[in-house]
Formats: structure tokens, C-alpha cells, sequence
């Protein structure tokens, strides 16, 4: 399923920050990485032929890779499950499903995507955004109370078990629209993302934003 997103790709800013080829970032530094099995997006790339026609709005996509597509494929059907069931149960909104799900073809087979609503870094990184590099105790409580809740709506009512329950899993919600459409006019008027392209492959890979500022 998919809906509309824009007619036309962004325009971006003509130049970047270059990262030296000997410098590994992002995907590149897992040891089971393998670049023909990731699908080449690039900035202000359309996903999908039928995103067009209707007004723009912004969405975080998570391209699967080639590796083990019926992982992948179980993965979203999980999520549409758990997205049908109860609205009202308190932990509902604790965990986000995917909005939209299409596939986009690479020269090494088909990519899984899946459309969801953007949201700010993994726990792990709250801690850096303050000066003592600790989290004040109110908002370790709030998110120590919060977790339950969403993982009783997974468990004791739908009857799906989290395997893999980390900080990296765990994401902030973002407080305020303004953080997204400065982030968006920031890489789309001023500066280009960082990057690298391998001279043998032709592949460019680039660096990601680990947050979204205070």
C-alpha cells in the first residue's frame, strides 16, 4: 500500500562535505556489511512511482536489504498485526508500525520498504544532549514508565514477544513539527550531507544525522 508524496524530487545544494575514502562511516563499519545487498538511495530520490500528485509531507523510510527478505517480509506483517488492534490500550501509542509499505527493485533484487512517522534519535544518545552527560531522574522515570506499558500491549494483549528490546530500539518522539521542516530547509537550502564515493563501485555513501539537535 502507499500514498502520494510530492511531484517532483527536492533540489539540493550542488556540493557536500567529502569524507576521505580511507575514513569508514555508517553501514560501512558492520562487519557483515555487503554494498551490492543495500539498496543506493540518494538525496531527493522519489521512492516508488506512485509517490506523486498530492501535498508533500515527511516520512522516514526504512529500506530493507537483500539478505533475508522473508525476515523482513515477517517483520511488517508483525507490525500491521500489532497496528490493527487496540487504539485505546495506554501502551498503543509506545510503539510505532509502518504507515506505508512498497518495494523498489535493485540490481541485486527486490527491497522491502516501509513508510514511518519520523522520530528523533535512540535512547542511548538522550544522555550527550545534556551537559553532565546524564539523564535528569524525571525523564529517566517518565521513560522507565512508559516502556511497560508499551511492551503489556505487545505481550499480554497481542501476544507478541519483543526479541530484541536495547536502547538502540528504543526511539524520542519529536515535540515539535519546526525540528522537521528546519532540518528539511537546512539540507535542502544550505548544506549538503557529507559523503564519499568509491572510485571502484561507483557507490556513494553518506553520513547520517545521529540527532536532531536540543
Amino acid at each position: 500500500m502507499s500514498s502520494p508524496l510530492r511531484v517532483e524530487p527536492v533540489q539540493l545544494p550542488a556540493s557536500g562535505s567529502p569524507i576521505p575514502q580511507d575514513k569508514r562511516v555508517d553501514e560501512e563499519l558492520w562487519s557483515t556489511y555487503d554494498y551490492k545487498r543495500y539498496y543506493q538511495a540518494n538525496p531527493g530520490e522519489i521512492l516508488d512511482d506512485q509517490y506523486e500528485g498530492q501535498s508533500e509531507r515527511i516520512m522516514t523510510f526504512k529500506i530493507n536489504n537483500t539478505r533475508s527478505p522473508e525476515i523482513f517480509n515477517r517483520e511488517r506483517d508483525i507490525e500491521e498485526h500489532i497496528a490493527q488492534q487496540d487504539p485505546s490500550h495506554p501502551g498503543h501509542m509506545f510503539n510505532r508500525t509502518w504507515l506505508e509499505s512498497f518495494v523498489v527493485e535493485g540490481p541485486e533484487g527486490n527491497h522491502l520498504c516501509l513508510a514511518y512517522e519520523p522520530m528523533r534519535e535512540p535512547l542511548w544518545i538522550l544522555p550527550y544532549r545534556f551537559v553532565s552527560q546524564k539523564v535528569p531522574l524525571s525523564i529517566a522515570k517518565a521513560y522507565i514508565r512508559a516502556i511497560p506499558f508499551g511492551l503489556d500491549y505487545l505481550h499480554a494483549e497481542y501476544k507478541v514477544v519483543h526479541t530484541d528490546l536495547k536502547l538502540d530500539n528504543i526511539l524520542l518522539a519529536i515535540e515539535s513539527e519546526k525540528i522537521l521542516s528546519d532540518f528539511v530547509e537546512e539540507h535542502t537550502t544550505k548544506v549538503s550531507m557529507g559523503y564519499k564515493t568509491n572510485p571502484t563501485t561507483g557507490r556513494t555513501v553518506y553520513r547520517c544525522k545521529k540527532d536532531l539537535g536540543p
